[in-house]
């Protein structure tokens, strides 16, 4: 009789080996993808239940992309975040060294 209420339980234990991806992604516009699937955009978090293993997140917004792999495990729960470069700052100068302030002494 234990033997039959074990094997009973077996699909919720493996439903509940399943993993939570939470992707959050800057801009809105940009656009996720997982495993090859488009899943949405930046304008909201996109929750996903996905197999634990590894999985590829790959994140395009005009003309950038990221892409990289995340190893889930069971059960458990990712949060992974991403953000582009702020297209309001196109316009200026990308003068690397430019932007940066050096004190000396609390001088400039």
């Amino acid at each position: 009789m234990a033997l039959v209420l074990a094997l009973a339980g077996a699909p919720k234990g493996a439903s509940a080996k399943k993993t939570q991806l939470k992707i959050d992604v800057k801009p809105t516009a940009a656009t996720v993808y997982v495993d090859g699937k488009k899943k949405g955009t930046g304008a909201t978090v996109q929750k996903l239940t996905l197999d634990p293993g590894q999985h590829t997140i790959k994140i395009v917004h005009q003309r950038d992309e990221h892409e990289e792999m995340v190893t889930l495990k069971p059960g458990e729960t990712l949060n992974w975040k991403w953000t582009f470069e702020d297209d309001k700052s196109a316009g200026a100068p990308s003068g690397g060294d430019k932007d940066k302030e050096v004190r000396l002494e609390g001088e400039k």
